[in-house]
C-alpha cells in the first residue's frame, strides 16, 4: 500500500514538475517573442525619431514658405487695392468721355440742321436769281428792240438808242452776274451736301463710339468690382497665411519636442530590452534546474497504449506512454485517421476512451475505423467504454454522448470517471475547448483536464490544430508534453514525426493513410 501511495505522490510531483515546466517554456516562448517585439520596437521607435527630425526640418521648411506667402499675398493685395483704384478712376474718365461724346453729337445734330436751313435758302435763292435771269432776259430783247426802233427813227431816235445800248449793256452784265452767282449757289449747295454727308457719317461713328465707351465703362465697372471682390480675397488669405504661419511656428515647435520624446522613448525601450534580455537568461536558468529537478523516466519500463497503426507504433516508440501527457499537432489537411487510430488502438488494449472530435471527425469515420477492428461504435459507448465530448455539434446526443453546449465539461468529466471501469485515455481538442469555453476559460484549465476528477495513470493526448490555436497556448503544452507528435503536410503528402520524448525524437515518416495492421482481439473478448 505504501509503495501504491508513494508511487502516486511520485506521479503527482512529476505531474507538477512537468506542468510547472510547461508553464517556464511558455513563459520563455512569449519572453522570445517579447524580445524580438521589443527589438521591432526599438527600430521602429528609432526610424521614428528620424522621421520626427524629417518632419521638424519639412514643417520649418513649410513655416518658412508660408510667411513667403503671406509676405506674397499682402504684397498682391495691396496691389489689388491699387488696381481697384485705378479701374475705379478708369470708369469715371469713361463715363465722362462718353458725356463729352454725347454733347458732341448734339452739337453735331445742331451744324447739320443749320446746313439744311442754309441749303433751304440757297435754293430760295437759286429760285430768286432764275427770275432775275429772266428779266435780264427779257430786258435784253426789249433793249434790242429798242435799238431797231431807234435805228428806224433816224436822228429822231439816237438818243433812245444809246440808252438802249446802255441797258442791254446792263441787263447783259445783270445776266453774266446772276449766271456766275448761280455757279456759287450750286458750288455752296454741292459742298453743303457733302457736309451734311460728313456729318451725318460723324454722327453715326461718334454714336458707335458712344455704345463702345458705354460697354467700356460697364466693363470696367464689372473688373472693378471683380477687382475689389479679389482684393478681398487675397486680403482674407493673407490674414489666413499670417494665423498659418503661427500655427506652423506652433507646429514645428510641437514636433521638435515630439522629437525630442521619441529619443527618450528609444533610450527607454533600449532599457527594457536590456533588462528583457537579462530576464529571458534567468527563465533558461529556472527551465534549466526544473529540466533538472524532473524525475527521470525509465522510459523502457513504461507501459505505452498502442496507437492501434504500424506506422503511429514505430514513430512513437511502441505507442503512448502510459499516465503521460501527449501532444498531436497538425496544420492544414486532418488528422481524423490518426485520432480514430488512437481511439481503436486504446479500446483494443483494454482502455476506456474520453474523446472530444475535431469539427471534421464524425461518426461514419470513427466508426469504420473501428469496424476495420473488429469493434462497434455503438457498443463501445453502451458499455462504458467511450466517452464523446461533442464540441462542435455533428454529433446526435445519445447515451455517452455528451454535447458541451448544453453540459458543464465538468459534469461531463465527472459523469465519464464514474461510469468508467478503465484506465482512460483521453484525447482532448484545444481547438474545441476554445470554441466551447472561450480562449480566456481555456487558457486557465490548461494541461490537467480537470485532475481533481481523473486519475494520475490516465493519459492525455491534447490535439491542437496550428492553424486555430495560438503559437505562445500551444507552448505550454509542449513544454509541458511528455511526447509531442507533428503532422505536417495534406491529403497524400502528410508526414508524422515524434518532435519530443523521453526517448528522442524519431525522423518523419510518410503518412499516407494510416495502415491498421491486422485486426486484433478485443480486450472484452
Amino acid at each position: 500500500m505504501k509503495n501504491e501511495t508513494d508511487s502516486h505522490i511520485s506521479d503527482q510531483k512529476r505531474r507538477m514538475l512537468v506542468n510547472a515546466q510547461g508553464a517556464v517554456n511558455v513563459v520563455h516562448a512569449n519572453s522570445e517573442s517579447i524580445d524580438k517585439r521589443l527589438e521591432q520596437i526599438v527600430d521602429r521607435a528609432k526610424s521614428q525619431s528620424n522621421e520626427m527630425e524629417d518632419v521638424v526640418e519639412a514643417v520649418t521648411s513649410l513655416s518658412a514658405s508660408v510667411e513667403k506667402i503671406a509676405a506674397s499675398a499682402t504684397e498682391a493685395s495691396e496691389r489689388s487695392t491699387r488696381t481697384a483704384k485705378r479701374t475705379t478712376e478708369g470708369k469715371q474718365s469713361a463715363t465722362a468721355a462718353m458725356e463729352s461724346i454725347e454733347a458732341v453729337e448734339a452739337v453735331i445734330g445742331d451744324v447739320a440742321s443749320e446746313v439744311e436751313t442754309l441749303t433751304s435758302q440757297i435754293e430760295k435763292i437759286e429760285s430768286a436769281l432764275a427770275g432775275i435771269n429772266e428779266i435780264a432776259n427779257q430786258t435784253n430783247m426789249l433793249a434790242l428792240n429798242a435799238s431797231i426802233e431807234a435805228a428806224r427813227a433816224g436822228e429822231a431816235g439816237e438818243g433812245f438808242a444809246v440808252v438802249a445800248e446802255e441797258v442791254k449793256s446792263l441787263a447783259e452784265q445783270s445776266q453774266q452776274q446772276a449766271d456766275e452767282i448761280d455757279t456759287l449757289l450750286a458750288e455752296i449747295s454741292t459742298s453743303a451736301d457733302a457736309t451734311v454727308e460728313q456729318l451725318d457719317t460723324a454722327k453715326e461713328e461718334i454714336h458707335e463710339s458712344t455704345d463702345e465707351v458705354s460697354t467700356a465703362a460697364t466693363n470696367l465697372g464689372a473688373v472693378t468690382e471683380e477687382v475689389e471682390k479679389t482684393a478681398q480675397d487675397i486680403k482674407t488669405i493673407s490674414e489666413m497665411t499670417d494665423e498659418q504661419a503661427t500655427v506652423s511656428e506652433t507646429v514645428t515647435e510641437s514636433c521638435e519636442r515630439a522629437a525630442t520624446q521619441a529619443e527618450e522613448i528609444t533610450g527607454s525601450i533600449a532599457t527594457i530590452h536590456d533588462a528583457r534580455a537579462e530576464q529571458t537568461t534567468m527563465i533558461e536558468e529556472i527551465d534549466s534546474a526544473l529540466s533538472s529537478a524532473t524525475p527521470s523516466l525509465a522510459v523502457e519500463k513504461i507501459e505505452r497504449i498502442p496507437t492501434g497503426s504500424e506506422t503511429l507504433d514505430a514513430v512513437t516508440n511502441g505507442g503512448l506512454l502510459l499516465g503521460g501527457q501527449s501532444v498531436l499537432r497538425y496544420e492544414g489537411g486532418t488528422v481524423d485517421d490518426v485520432i480514430s487510430q488512437f481511439c481503436a488502438g486504446a479500446l483494443d488494449a483494454g482502455y476506456a476512451v474520453s474523446l472530444m472530435p475535431t469539427p471534421t471527425l464524425d461518426r461514419s469515420v470513427l466508426g469504420e475505423t473501428l469496424a476495420a477492428r473488429g469493434q462497434s461504435l455503438d457498443t463501445a459507448l453502451a458499455e462504458d467504454r467511450l466517452f464523446v465530448l461533442d464540441a462542435f455539434g455533428h454529433w446526435q446526443t445519445a447515451r455517452n454522448i455528451f454535447d458541451l453546449h448544453t453540459q458543464p465539461l465538468e459534469e461531463i468529466n465527472r459523469q465519464t470517471a464514474t461510469r468508467r471501469e478503465s484506465p482512460l485515455l483521453i484525447i482532448g481538442n484545444i481547438a474545441g475547448e476554445i470554441s466551447v469555453l472561450g480562449e480566456e476559460t481555456a487558457r486557465a484549465a490548461r494541461y490537467e483536464n480537470d485532475a481533481s476528477v481523473f486519475d494520475p495513470a490516465d493519459t492525455v493526448c491534447n490535439v491542437i490544430d496550428d492553424e486555430t490555436v495560438d503559437s505562445t497556448f500551444a507552448a505550454f503544452y509542449d513544454g509541458g508534453a511528455d511526447q509531442v507528435l507533428r503532422v505536417t503536410g495534406a491529403d497524400e503528402d502528410r508526414t508524422v514525426e515524434l518532435v519530443h520524448s523521453p526517448a528522442g525524437s524519431t525522423p518523419p515518416r510518410r503518412l499516407d493513410g494510416v495502415s491498421t495492421g491486422e485486426p486484433k482481439p478485443s480486450a472484452n473478448d
